[in-house]
């Protein structure tokens, strides 16, 4: 279907070049580790982790679509101008069914994670001053992430869409040439002389773009703030 909700995941996935299998066996190697009690978890969850470093893990097959790069990430957030941020910033609620997702991984790879992060809509954290589709990670270091759980809706179809002038400077430039160009084509202007024409209806796509180029700055401005590319790591909401 054309105009189905987007699944994060689902894009994620999309968004990635699979390494070979020898190649990420490579690079996860074993680093053991025990098991907490759920309090414990909770507290590596809002950022009280004493010891912060890179975990190597070899991951079986089965948990290998679940390992994402950053660059994808980075991708997928500003495509749909999502946050990729730290556990503690984030103010939903955490479903139980994460934390057994994370005890359970631990388990499996007798390994103690101790940073995390989400991505979700910048509404969801508790952004410093400067329930849709959150997907939680595991940070594994060398800018490798390990997707836990997933939990939420999916996002609406259209979100891509509408942010699409707003990714970076590029896009919304395209977007307004665009619009600027069928604007003036199917104005229903004809004169004597076609050269007419075509001089005025280039005019008035100079014009209109030039006008909805400051409009569109000065209302990013307010209310995006920046461009999706430049925010999807931001702690800050202006």
């Amino acid at each position: 279907m054309w105009f189905k909700n987007v699944n994060i995941r689902e894009e994620l996935e999309r968004e990635r070049d699979i390494a070979p299998e020898d190649l990420i066996t490579e690079a996860k190697a074993i680093l053991l580790g025990d098991t907490k009690a759920d309090e414990q978890l909770l507290r590596r969850l809002q950022g009280e982790s004493a010891e912060k470093e890179a975990l190597k893990i070899p991951l079986y097959s089965e948990d290998k679509s679940a390992l994402f790069e950053e660059g994808t990430i980075r991708k997928v957030c500003t495509k749909y101008r999502l946050r990729f941020l730290d556990t503690q910033l984030f103010k939903g609620d955490i479903p139980y069914e994460a934390l057994v997702a994370i005890k359970q991984m631990e388990k499996k790879y007798q390994v103690q994670f101790e940073e995390f992060r989400i991505v979700a809509p910048a509404p969801l954290f508790q952004l410093e001053d400067s329930t849709k589709d959150p997907l939680l990670f595991a940070v594994l270091g060398n800018g490798d992430y390990l997707l836990m759980h997933q939990w939420g809706s999916d996002l609406v179809w259209h979100r891509k869409l509408l942010l699409y002038p707003f990714r970076n400077i590029s896009s919304l430039g395209l977007s307004i040439v665009l619009l600027s160009f069928l604007l003036t084509a199917f104005l229903p202007l004809e004169f004597p002389a076609p050269q007419t024409t075509v001089f005025v209806k280039f005019f008035l796509f100079s014009t209109l773009s030039c006008s909805l180029f400051v409009a569109s700055i000065i209302f990013g401005i307010l209310r995006y703030r920046d461009f999706s590319e430049n925010v999807w790591e931001s702690k800050y909401f202006n």
